[in-house]
């Protein structure tokens, strides 16, 4: 007669037990002990049989894990959040509310703020004044849809940027060419923001045309990727959203950010390294200069 099957209490491991984490983002590992797991009545013998004979759920296994996948850390979002606002030098303490007028989305060394907002922002004075810090530098990302209202003003300057119209602007659509699209907003921003002026980008709703317009300018200020500058500029203002053929002109930008990063590395490495071969070279002229010197001054020195 076969001995009876161990009860599931003795299956159950205790909590003292060392276990591996789960990969589940909800771990699987036991917190309490069981309570009356040995007066459950096993399974029959055949039934277990078969049990042991088929692969684990997946919620057993853990989702990365039945898919192959390697486990992931647990990720601090809040903490992921306030790392890409410092980035930005934006220390926000709350959420900022997702179809505001304006949002900063960046601050300059200088104090001024880089901000993306919507077209009813751009049209009052009184929310340039008190929500874009007194903005009279406008980059306008509308086509059609929408007017420069201060256009007459001497007191404002307005850039025309009308993103959306990119895959006409871009002959050949390649990296090099979404730069140089891009290059004109930029240095109207870097200027503004250098002389300490605050700037706004809006189209109509402050989300797809001004939002990648401002993603590019976080891409072009603090040296970001696509992907990073998104995130960062999605935090500073939930609407911005850059959907649709946006997303390929963010890719050629990047693309292009990364080949002339690369290429700015490479030209300073070469100064460095040149650097060091004339200081090397100004050494050896010094050195055989003082050599030369002592000889003379020995022979000075000489009798007869």
């Amino acid at each position: 007669m076969s001995s009876a099957p161990p009860s599931l209490g003795a299956l159950v491991p205790s909590p003292a037990e060392d276990l591996p984490p789960s990969p589940c983002r909800g771990s699987l590992r036991p917190d309490k002990p069981v309570v009356g797991a040995d007066e459950v009545q096993p399974p029959p013998p055949q039934q277990q049989q078969q049990q042991q004979q088929q692969p684990a759920p997946p919620a057993a296994r853990g989702w990365a894990a039945a898919r192959g996948a390697p486990p992931q850390r647990r990720v601090d979002y809040a903490a992921e959040g306030r790392a890409l606002l410092e980035r930005v030098n934006l220390g926000l303490t709350s959420a900022p509310e997702r179809y505001a007028p304006a949002n900063p989305v960046y601050r300059h060394p200088t104090g001024a703020a880089l901000f993306v907002g919507n077209a009813a922002c751009a049209a009052s004075v009184a929310h340039l004044d008190g929500v874009c810090e007194g903005s009279r530098h406008i980059v306008f990302c509308q086509n059609g849809d929408g007017r420069m209202s201060f256009a007459g003003d001497a007191a404002f300057r307005y850039h025309q940027f009308p993103v959306g119209l990119w895959r006409s602007e871009l002959r050949r659509r390649t990296p090099a060419d979404a730069l140089a699209f891009f290059r004109p907003a930029f240095a109207f921003v870097d200027e503004a923001l250098a002389a300490g002026a605050p700037v706004l980008i809006h189209c109509l709703a402050g989300a797809h045309r001004a939002g990648t317009a401002g993603i590019a300018c976080l891409m072009h200020l603090c040296a970001l990727g696509a992907a990073e500058a998104t995130a960062t500029a999605k935090l500073a203002r939930p609407a911005i959203n850059p959907i649709g053929d946006f997303l390929a002109l963010l890719k050629l930008l990047d693309e292009a950010m990364r080949k002339e990063r690369k290429k700015q590395h490479q030209q300073e490495g070469q100064e460095q390294q040149q650097g060091g071969v004339r200081g090397v070279r100004r050494w050896q002229v010094q050195r055989a200069t003082l050599a030369g010197r002592q000889r003379r001054w020995a022979g000075r020195m000489s009798p007869g």
